[in-house]
């Protein structure tokens, strides 16, 4: 192992990011938090068969860490009406939560979503599920029309001011990147001038270009947060979006599980996806190529086939690899 495989290069900061920061916060600005009653509490666990010594997540049994909303409160980057009150909270996990995110509750639980109820094989799936229904039959959550609330024009002028700080916030990148680069010249050339070092910033320059592929303001619901994810949840919530939104899915399966066609159209040295029989996790031989593991042990399904998916990906912080987590990004978009 060299020293530059253990060297990973903070974050690079982007201004035009913090723009659905921006959106989140105009978003639960407006959405009340109602606080119930130890009765209620204490009624919403039961239904759930819970009380206060035995409370778990209520989507996997597994110790609560926080409480979830079972109806997102945003959808679309919009407020869907609902608020934060105890009829629509339930006992979650915080593996549960952030892979739940803000799809609905039935199709997560039995999708294949990276740390899905059913993805990880939760062997009462179906009793859990039907003690949500019977909380959503005995509780109706709130759910507020804002807009008619507050009346259009302070509702319409709300969001622009979103928009007006998004545009500010584009405008702002521009200037940032026009002076990054100017420094960037600057130091290149002081490299330049200095024989006794050996390199010059043009290798971190090719990742934070590579970084542009997509816009985080354009990414679906479903993949909010997605860059600043694990590799492993990075892809296995690509592939559970592209699997569900696929234009052509066999096409993408052939590209997918063939070598040269995943390096000629998404830049992955190693097909993503490789076909196993194994029902769990895959053995070591079947993981291995050139002496290394390059595929995660577990098995998951995509379009009605088992595969194991490739473990080898590189965000901007691998100086010395390049960045292939974007371009897969901006491929599964293009083709969904």
């Amino acid at each position: 192992m060299s020293y530059l495989d253990v060297f990973i290069m903070p974050k690079q900061a982007s201004i035009a990011k913090r723009t659905s920061t921006i959106t989140n916060s105009f978003v639960n600005g407006v959405i009340p938090c109602i606080m119930p009653t130890e009765k209620e509490v204490a009624e919403a666990l039961a239904v759930l068969e819970m009380d206060n010594n035995s409370i778990a997540c209520a989507y996997c049994g597994d110790p609560f860490t926080e409480w979830d909303h079972l109806n997102p409160l945003v959808k679309n980057k919009q407020p869907t009406g609902y608020i934060s009150e105890i009829h629509n909270l339930v006992p979650s996990c915080s593996k549960c939560n952030q892979s739940k995110g803000n799809k609905p509750w039935h199709d997560w639980m039995t999708g294949n979503a990276a740390k899905s109820p059913a993805s990880r094989n939760i062997e009462d799936l179906h009793l859990r599920i039907e003690r949500l229904k019977r909380y959503e039959q005995k509780f109706t959550p709130l759910r507020l029309e804002f807009e008619a609330i507050v009346g259009s024009e302070t509702w319409n002028q709300y969001w622009q001011n979103c928009e007006t700080l998004h545009d500010m916030f584009h405008e702002f990148q521009l200037l940032s990147d026009d002076i990054k680069a100017k420094i960037v010249r600057y130091l290149n050339d002081v490299e330049a001038a200095s024989p006794s070092r050996e390199k010059t910033l043009s290798v971190q320059e090719q990742p934070v270009q590579q970084h542009a592929d997509f816009s985080s303001d354009l990414l679906p619901d479903e993949l909010e947060g997605i860059e600043t994810a694990t590799n492993k949840s990075f892809v296995m919530r690509c592939l559970a979006y592209l699997e569900t939104n696929s234009k052509t899915p066999e096409a993408d399966v052939a590209i997918l599980t063939d070598p040269l066609l995943s390096k000629k159209e998404i830049g992955q040295d190693y097909a993503i996806l490789k076909p196993t029989t194994s029902i769990d996790k895959a053995g070591k031989e079947e993981r291995m190529i050139g002496g290394y593991e390059r595929y995660y042990c577990d098995v998951i399904t995509l379009w009605g086939k088992r595969y194991i998916v490739s473990k080898e990906w590189y965000g901007l912080g691998k100086v010395n690899k390049s960045n292939n987590r974007n371009p897969f990004l901006a491929w599964v978009l293009s083709h969904s």
